[in-house]
């Protein structure tokens, strides 16, 4: 979040976004979204949602097997 702090020690956004490559949308979502949090709360939030996206897949993965395996049973019956 180097955007943030640049924006926050006083370079206009309209300097920064270019070098970044952003447009200003992005920035000001980015700015909502993470403006005024510590780089060890960011940093723990990307480790949760990392988390978060292997739980989801997890429980994508077991519910196709427990949907195949209902399957083969009710053949079998």
């Amino acid at each position: 979040m180097l955007i943030l702090k640049q924006a926050g020690a006083g370079q206009p956004v309209k300097e920064i976004r270019p070098k970044c490559g952003i447009s200003s949308a992005c920035y000001y979502n980015r700015k909502a979204k993470f403006g005024g949090m510590s780089v060890s709360t960011l940093r723990r939030i990307r480790e949760l949602e990392a988390k978060n996206a292997r739980m989801k897949r997890m429980y994508v993965d077991l519910a196709l097997k427990n949907t195949a395996r209902n399957d083969l049973t009710e053949k079998e019956l």
